[in-house]
């Protein structure tokens, strides 16, 4: 039996998000790219299955957002990441992964990412993310943040941060 897949037109006039797809698994690559598609105001217009494909893609396309693997062949996504934001400030970099570890997520969002997801989200949460990053925001998955907000007070309450936030509400 075959299943057709309902393709979105795009509405004249509305721009469309401009995405490339990095991981290395093809299936995932596949099945992103047609529930990003089905949204009427996003576009995939490459995707690379590892980091010197990730670079090139960019490169050429410039898109405006790209989704990307932490774990490939070669250079991590996070690795990646760095790079592309360095040289393309203006592209909003989203990491996704199965990953929940701490250091990844803090690690990923030192590179500069500007969103963590899992790939156990939603994929109204995904459309959703990338549309924040595009306009300036960031979007991390909602159950990474009590993470990451213990993980910020464990680091500020180091021995230098604890004095200077005392000596701050001293003054």
């Amino acid at each position: 039996m075959a299943v057709e897949m309902e393709t979105t037109e795009r509405a004249p006039g509305v721009a469309s998000i401009k995405c490339v797809i990095v991981d290395d698994h093809t299936l995932f690559r596949d099945g992103l790219r047609r529930v990003l598609e089905s949204e009427p105001d996003l576009e995939v217009i490459g995707e690379a299955s590892d980091a010197a494909g990730a670079l090139e893609k960019v490169e050429q396309l410039h898109p405006d957002v790209v989704l990307m693997d932490i774990h490939m062949p070669g250079l991590d996504g996070i690795a990646v990441t760095q790079q592309v934001v360095q040289e393309f400030p203006e592209i909003a970099v989203i990491i996704l992964s199965m990953q929940q570890q701490n250091q990844l997520v803090l690690q990923a969002v030192k590179s500069g990412a500007r969103g963590y997801l899992l790939k156990t989200t939603s994929a109204r949460k995904v459309a959703g993310g990338i549309r924040m990053v595009r306009a300036g925001g960031i979007f991390v998955a909602p159950e990474m943040t009590d993470m990451i907000v213990k993980e910020y007070r464990r680091l500020s309450e180091g021995a230098a941060g604890h004095q200077t936030i005392e000596t701050l509400q001293l003054k």
